[in-house]
């Protein structure tokens, strides 16, 4: 009897799965199984991999089933610039999932919409302006946490060490100084703490997100397998530490006197006269900046260092530029990058190859639209694959190779590829691109200017492996860095 209720149970939700689809969908892979749709297409593989063959297949849209949520994966730049710039008020909208909807409540950067986030994504690319020329520059914090970097590399030194949790600390040190005002020694307990939150809410959200928004059931599981609510949680761990922050500033502001971020925030309350959710907002605005922006620029120098490991010609001849430039005992500011054409290529190379943030947080529409002839459901996530840009051959000649000099012209001038948006394109385009790329190029050059970076003793470089979440993580690595010969009074 039971074995016949089973087999009924699956030929209803076949039927179901199969009758109920919209029409006119773009092209992908099939079967569409019951319950768990193309999970079987990608499921244990190479997610970026596997995304490239399907666009050799059925062209740059097609459409997958994780479970019950349809994918609309857009790729190549063409057809990404279309969605997010030509059509981008169309799609600038977020699809309602476990992330938007439990996690971020719908706030902050990242998954408001409409007039809200209008407003305040207009106010932090402003504030982030300011903040840039104003009193308390980027480069200045950056420089402030470079030098504990090269303290905690200098006592290590020629010991096999991960760098990540160390370059974690420290770009996360900086947001703390932009943002709040505020810095940490990294042996501080109330500091690892919330490093260590940060790091398991990232985690806990991923592998709770994916698996939630393909099977909606599972929210409401009594036995919290996925560890949901250890998220929300510590969520709500990190945000009453943000609100402290902002009742501090309130009552210590000082309109004549700006400090940083939530300053320039509480100003901004001011002039609009906005009551009642303002706290909330900005805790959610500080999330986002911290949960983006950190794992994103932790993300980007550990490739940068992985690939200066791999390929040492490539660390001597940027360290020959920069010593060529301002002398082999002091690093460049960020305003002298232009005369520093090789490791402007290294820079951007490094954001290519190591494809920092591959899948751009999923796009949705608020109602059903036609584009390029197919149908976009309402409640579809459309995910724009930038990996299908950095990777493209018909862009980059043997796309999995590390070649810096393919973004400098014959003369040596760095070559600015339009078609290349490693930080994406549009209305949701991430607004923390330039310090990005300001930390890299500090970063990089202050490890070089004092250290040899090589694999620990006796074992190979590491290898360039990804793990993808939000970011594109390099699996865990280990390396040994020494003194420059000739430099370690510099």
């Amino acid at each position: 009897m039971l074995a016949i209720l089973l087999i009924l149970l699956v030929i209803v939700l076949f039927v179901f799965n199969t009758t109920s689809k919209p029409r006119n969908l773009p092209p992908g892979p099939k079967p569409v199984y019951p319950l768990i749709g193309n999970l079987p297409a990608v499921a244990g593989k190479d997610v970026l991999l596997t995304f490239r063959e399907m666009r050799k297949k059925y062209g740059d849209i097609y459409s997958l089933y994780f479970g019950h949520q349809l994918m609309i994966v857009v790729n190549g730049y063409e057809t990404i610039k279309n969605v997010l710039v030509k059509h981008g008020a169309l799609f600038s909208e977020r699809p309602h999932n476990f992330l938007s909807d439990e996690m971020c409540q719908g706030r902050g950067l990242i998954f408001s919409t409409g007039k809200v986030w209008k407003e305040h994504r207009r106010f932090s690319t402003l504030a982030f302006q300011e903040l840039g020329f104003g009193k308390l520059s980027f480069e200045e914090a950056i420089n402030t946490e470079v030098v504990k970097v090269l303290e905690f590399l200098e006592e290590k030194q020629e010991c096999p060490v991960d760098i990540k949790e160390c370059i974690f600390a420290s770009i996360t040190n900086i947001m703390l100084k932009i943002i709040m005002g505020k810095s940490y020694n990294y042996d501080d307990t109330s500091f690892n703490e919330f490093l260590k939150k940060m790091v398991e809410t990232s985690q806990l959200v991923g592998n709770a997100s994916i698996l939630v928004n393909c099977f909606p059931f599972l929210r409401y599981c009594p036995f919290d397998p996925l560890k949901k609510n250890v998220a929300i949680e510590n969520r709500d761990k990190i945000t009453s530490f943000f609100k402290d922050t902002y009742k501090e500033h309130c009552q210590t502001y000082n309109r004549e006197y700006i400090r940083d971020f939530v300053d320039l925030y509480i100003r901004e309350m001011e002039k609009i006269a906005e009551e009642g959710n303002s706290e909330e907002m900005l805790t959610a605005v500080i999330g986002d900046l911290f949960g983006a922006g950190g794992e994103t620029s932790t993300t980007a120098v550990c490739w940068a260092f992985i690939y200066l490991v791999r390929h040492p010609e490539i660390q001597a001849r940027i360290r020959e530029e920069v010593d060529s430039t301002v002398g082999p005992t002091k690093i460049p500011s960020y305003s002298e990058r232009h005369k520093m054409p090789f490791l402007e290529a290294t820079i951007l190379e490094v954001l290519r190859l190591g494809d920092v943030v591959p899948l751009a947080i999923p796009h949705g529409v608020p109602n059903s639209v036609v584009f390029d002839g197919y149908t976009i459901p309402k409640d579809s996530s459309i995910l724009i694959n930038l990996d299908s840009i950095s990777h493209d051959p018909s862009l980059f000649d043997n796309p999995t190779q590390f070649k810096p000099e393919r973004f400098l012209d014959s003369s040596g001038t760095v070559i600015h590829v339009t078609e290349f948006i490693p930080f994406s394109i549009g209305r949701r385009r991430c607004i923390g691109s330039a310090v990005a790329r300001m930390e890299l190029f500090i970063f990089i050059t202050a490890v070089l200017s004092k250290f040899e970076l090589l694999p620990p003793e006796g074992q190979p470089p590491p290898d360039p492996v990804g793990v993808l979440g939000i970011t594109n993580m390099p699996r865990p690595f280990q390396l040994r860095a020494m003194f420059r010969r000739n430099s370690s009074e510099s």
